[in-house]
């Protein structure tokens, strides 16, 4: 999708209805459900085209949650996508999404600044000029600026070193000792592509964790969750110990331990999602990929671990996580009014979460808005 153009100086001297600040899935959806409400929303991107995030992903991603659950406000995923749709047919569904639906984010766009002026209007600070909204939308997304730990004698590592954000397959390690650092489930599914690209492969999980099978009993995850989601976290956990006990009891074994509580309350009480199988455990119960615990230092070509054990490493890969976009985010994301989209994990998925939250931020800007022309001056 070509960049869209500015918006005029006439447009940045007049108040919006609202401004939403990033167009990746959460951004679009929010534009589209405001739309349909009928409130006019100016959509900010600063990278130069839709689906960046996406973009940057390595090539062998697939969603975790099936295409029926994980589409945004009216519109389907294309018959023709598998169940899980891969990476490019993520980018795909997000530029029809966007060209179907009308929207034009402004790209190029980066928020530097929000102030909240006097009567309640939003001042937004941007490299193209400054912007003013009664409403404000935040959608960058927690997966935005990667995290890059710090660890003794790193900087004497002459191997590779690169964060998962740089990933994109396992053919260039082939034959190599790779250690991948980081217990989510981009950690796990590089580990998987690595050893399946001929890679010897070195896991480090730092603490104990939970996994669960994609397709329990023949049926996407998803369904499962949603079917459970009005219960208390505790007893979808009890509901569902038998299947995971029997996916992961030999786990501990081989080195990777398992919280004391399920995937459930691990996702309420820490707001991380567990590690959600596809491969990953055959993998590691029959030694094609090593799981060693916490890092605690480097070498010329080593990794010194906490156990005292020393790995002989090639390259180390980080999938150490991410944090959000803009230094602001997470201050303004916990003002009461502020509306937030894209940023909760759920149990029932980011995408799935996504298309509930951007319905009910549309529903809410748009009665504020009708309160608004019906006030008297």
């Amino acid at each position: 999708m070509p960049e869209s153009p500015a918006a005029s100086p006439s447009s940045q001297a007049t108040v919006w209805p609202a401004v939403i600040v990033g167009a990746g899935p959460a951004g679009l959806a929010a534009a589209a459900c405001l739309k349909r409400r009928g409130v006019n929303a100016l959509l900010l991107e600063r990278e130069p085209n839709l689906a960046a995030t996406w973009r940057r992903h390595s090539d062998t991603l697939q969603l975790h949650t099936d295409k029926a659950h994980s589409a945004l406000p009216y519109l389907h995923f294309p018959a023709t996508t598998g169940r899980y749709p891969s990476r490019d047919q993520v980018v795909v569904y997000l530029e029809t999404y966007a060209r179907r639906l009308r929207l034009s984010p402004q790209f190029g766009t980066e928020v530097r600044r929000v102030v909240r002026e006097e009567g309640g209007v939003w001042r937004v600070q941007t490299n193209r000029g400054e912007y003013r909204a009664r409403h404000l939308v935040l959608a960058t997304g927690n997966a935005a600026t990667p995290v890059m730990p710090e660890w003794p004698g790193l900087e004497q590592f002459v191997g590779t070193v690169m964060h998962s954000s740089r990933w994109r397959s396992g053919l260039a390690f082939r034959g190599a000792q790779v250690l991948v650092i980081g217990a989510g489930n981009s950690g796990h599914e590089i580990a998987l592509a690595l050893q399946r690209c001929g890679a010897k492969v070195t896991w480090s999980v730092r603490g104990p964790v939970n996994v669960i099978p994609r397709d329990p009993l023949g049926l996407p995850l998803l369904s499962v969750a949603l079917a459970l989601d009005w219960l208390p976290a505790r007893l979808r956990d009890a509901l569902t110990f038998p299947l995971r006990w029997w996916l992961c009891r030999d786990l501990p074994r081989h080195g990777l331990r398992l919280l004391p509580f399920g995937p459930f309350q691990q996702i309420e009480q820490t707001g991380r999602v567990p590690i959600i199988d596809t491969g990953i455990v055959c993998a590691v119960l029959s030694g094609a990929v090593r799981v060693v615990g916490d890092v605690a230092g480097f070498g010329a070509r080593q990794v010194k671990l906490a156990s005292g054990e020393t790995l002989d490493i090639d390259a180390v890969i980080l999938a150490t996580g991410y944090r959000p976009a803009a230094p602001y985010t997470r201050a303004l994301a916990a003002t009461a009014d502020v509306h937030a989209c894209g940023y909760r994990v759920a149990a029932t998925g980011m995408l799935h979460a996504i298309a509930g939250e951007a319905r009910q931020i549309a529903a809410l800007i748009a009665r504020q808005e009708r309160l608004t022309r019906l006030s008297p001056p």
